[in-house]
C-alpha cells in the first residue's frame, strides 16, 4: 500500500510540473520562492516531561500557473527524553528513549509538498486544490528527532471569499504513518478550519482551529488555536508570523513561528 501511495503522490507532483510547463507564466521572474522560517514549540505532548524544540526551515518552492511544488529542509535542536515525529509541522511524542532530558541537534525530516489548483474562485465558486505530502526519514531516530520512517499522504484545500475582506479556508490531509521497529503507529487524519481578514492591501491576519488524530492509540487528539499574520513588502517579498495555543494535552502548549519569503 505504501509503495502505491508514494507512486500516486509523485504522480500528482510530476503531473503538476508537466502541466505547468505548458501553462507556466510568460516570464521566468517570480516563478520561484525561497523562504526561511524560525519555529519554537514547547509542551508535554501527553507525557510527564517538557519538550522544547527550536527549528529553522529552509524552503524552495516552484510556482506554476496551476500548481506548486516545494522542498523543505529543517534543522532541529530539541530538549526531550522521548522520540517524536513531526507531521506537517505538528509534533507528537511516540515513545520514550532516554531516562532524562537531553538536548540533541541535527537535520530534521525533509519534506516535499505539491499542490494542483483544481478550481480557482469566481463569483459563484471557490478555490479547491489537490495536495500531496511526502516526508523523508532524514531525522535521526537515535537522537529522538524522528521515527526513521517515511510518511506520506494526499490532501485537499478549500478557500472561499465571503466578503471583500474576509476569506474562509479549510485543509484536510490523510497521512500514512511509517511504523518504527516495535511500534504500531496509527495513520493520521488532520484538518484545519479558519478565516483570514485583509486589514489593508498588504496586511492580513488569520485565526484557525487545528486538529489531528493521535498517532498513538489511547492518547487525546492534538488540538490547537492558531493565529497568523502576513505582510507584503512588495511584489517579491513578504514577512509572516504565527502563534498557536494548545487546546489538548497532546498539543504544544505554545508554538511560535516567524519568517520571510522572496520570489525570484
Amino acid at each position: 500500500m505504501k509503495i502505491s501511495l508514494i507512486s500516486f503522490l509523485f504522480w500528482i507532483l510530476v503531473t503538476t510540473g508537466l502541466y505547468a510547463q505548458e501553462s507556466s507564466q510568460k516570464t521566468d521572474f517570480n516563478n520561484w520562492e525561497a523562504s526561511e522560517t524560525f519555529h519554537y514549540d514547547r509542551g508535554k505532548y501527553g507525557g510527564d516531561t517538557l519538550i522544547e524544540t527550536v527549528e529553522f526551515d529552509t524552503s524552495l518552492k516552484r510556482l506554476f500557473e496551476r500548481g506548486d511544488v516545494s522542498l523543505t529542509i529543517p534543522f532541529v535542536t530539541q530538549t526531550s527524553d522521548s522520540q517524536v515525529t513531526s507531521i506537517r509541522g505538528s509534533l507528537q511524542r511516540v515513545g520514550r528513549i532516554r531516562s532524562s532530558d537531553t538536548t540533541k541537534s541535527g537535520l530534521g525530516d525533509i519534506t516535499v509538498d505539491g499542490s494542483y489548483y483544481l478550481l480557482r474562485e469566481t463569483k459563484d465558486s471557490l478555490d479547491i486544490s489537490l495536495n500531496g505530502y511526502l516526508k523523508f526519514p532524514t531525522a535521526s531516530s537515535s537522537k529522538g528527532l524522528g521515527t526513521g520512517e517515511l510518511d506520506a499522504g494526499p490532501g485537499v484545500s478549500f478557500g472561499k471569499r465571503i466578503s471583500p475582506e474576509w476569506l474562509a479556508f479549510s485543509d484536510f490531509y490523510y497521512i500514512f504513518i511509517g511504523d518504527p521497529a516495535g511500534q504500531n503507529l496509527r495513520d493520521q487524519a488532520t484538518f484545519d478550519l479558519g478565516v483570514s481578514y485583509d486589514f489593508a492591501q498588504d496586511l492580513s491576519g488569520s485565526v484557525a482551529y487545528e486538529a489531528s488524530r493521535s498517532v498513538v492509540r489511547g492518547r487525546d487528539n492534538p488540538e490547537a488555536l492558531a493565529f497568523g499574520i502576513k505582510y507584503k513588502l512588495d511584489d517579491a517579498m513578504r514577512l509572516y508570523g504565527g502563534l498557536a495555543f494548545g487546546l489538548s494535552n497532546t498539543a504544544a502548549d505554545l508554538s511560535l513561528n516567524i519568517g520571510g519569503a522572496i520570489k525570484f
